[in-house]
């Protein structure tokens, strides 16, 4: 049997959904910070997404996280979020399953009763805090990017014509029925 490409991933399920992380087999990906690698992935090799999180390997709940080199030097990898979708927003069950497939796979050096990993997001620095003990992850918690916003933001609901009040935001995303849009950190808020 000839192998073309192979990949090496930790599967986990957090809170009901199956995250897939790519801890080796990826080819170099370029860039200087997270948000290049993730567009160099998104125009240049998104058959990595793709094979690894679509069916038949995958399912529609599928996500996945590739490990990559930190483009900061206060983090221990960088990190570049996928699914079905394509390169999303980061989800809480995949920071805590990369989280967890670092410690259990020895990526990061473990320190009992608590180890510390920081992952760079094409959103920012993501710290996170391990409870480990007999070097299996036990607990997750983390400050995940911060987001600066002090107005309210309104949209109109995809049903009945009204107006309502985001009241969630997480990262830099709004999303609202079907509407969806990201807000640059350079963005003035008038």
């Amino acid at each position: 049997m000839k192998i073309k490409r192979m990949f090496t991933t930790v599967d986990t399920h957090m809170n009901g959904t199956p995250v897939r992380t790519v801890t080796g087999g990826l080819p170099y990906i370029p860039g200087k910070t997270v948000v290049e690698k993730t567009l160099y992935l998104e125009g240049n090799a998104d058959w990595i997404r793709k094979m690894l999180i679509e069916g038949p390997r995958g399912n529609e709940n599928q996500s996945g996280i590739i490990l990559t080199e930190p483009c900061c030097s206060e983090a221990d990898a960088g990190i570049i979020y996928v699914d079905g979708n394509g390169y999303e927003n980061i989800s809480t069950e995949s920071i805590v399953g990369v989280s967890t497939v670092m410690i259990e796979s020895g990526l990061v050096d473990i320190v009992e009763p608590y180890t510390y990993i920081c992952l760079e997001s094409k959103d920012g620095l993501i710290h996170i805090k391990v409870r480990v003990k007999d070097e299996i992850a036990k607990e997750v918690t983390f400050k995940n990017v911060e987001f600066v916003i002090t107005e309210k933001v309104s949209g109109e609901v995809e049903f009945g014509g009204s107006e309502e009040t985001v009241e969630e935001i997480s990262g830099r995303a709004f999303i609202t029925g079907m509407h969806t849009f990201t807000l640059d950190p350079e963005d003035s808020i008038q």
